[in-house]
């Protein structure tokens, strides 16, 4: 789980409770695009697994390690990996998406506006025969300043705000039925 983390754009690990991970190995999960699962049965005692694989999650993420933690009643057994392997495929494999934004800005004649065009570029992490559809909604700062659908792809917003951006823009993603939601990187066009 914790080595070679480039391999694989998805991890999951089930009923184990191994040693704790090393600051280098904690570096290599945070960028794993896909996502990362952790889950055991509450009840499995074999090497003290559901205590350990708990405090291992709960060190992750204090570590600022991104991922799913689910936990279900039962032991070392197929009745509880078979939840786990459900929640895995319903909720976290390929379904993690990227998103990218550039943003550009000018005067809008001799006025105090602004004209905004932020464009969003949204993608599947995994190969799919599907993208993603739905909306990006477009921030700068705390304000809202619109939202666009997707549309292969992309979703471009413009827009003429009062004055001038007064933060970086960020794109979110809102996600739909089959992929997850997800944020570009904040861009400073001021």
């Amino acid at each position: 789980m914790y080595n070679h983390t480039d391999l694989f754009g998805y991890h999951a690990a089930w009923s184990a409770g191994g040693p704790t991970a090393t600051p280098a190995q904690i570096d290599s999960m945070k960028s794993v695009a896909g996502g990362i699962m952790i889950g055991t049965g509450l009840h499995d005692r074999l090497g003290n697994i559901a205590e350990n694989s708990q405090r291992n999650a709960a060190a992750l993420r204090a570590a600022g390690v991104e991922l799913d933690e689910y936990n279900v009643p039962g032991v070392h057994t197929w009745h509880v990996w078979r939840p786990l392997l459900d929640h895995y495929l319903r909720t976290l494999t390929f379904r993690a998406t990227t998103t990218g934004l550039d943003v550009a800005t000018s005067p809008a004649g001799g006025s105090h506006h602004t004209k905004v065009t932020a464009t969003a570029t949204v993608g599947a992490v995994s190969t799919s025969t599907s993208a993603p559809a739905g909306r990006v909604d477009f921030y700068a700062g705390d304000t809202r300043l619109g939202s666009a659908p997707v549309h292969h792809g992309v979703a471009r917003l413009r827009r003429t705000v009062h004055g001038e951006l007064n933060a970086p823009v960020v794109a979110r993603y809102q996600g739909d039925t089959l992929f997850n939601d997800s944020q570009s990187d904040p861009v400073d066009a001021r």
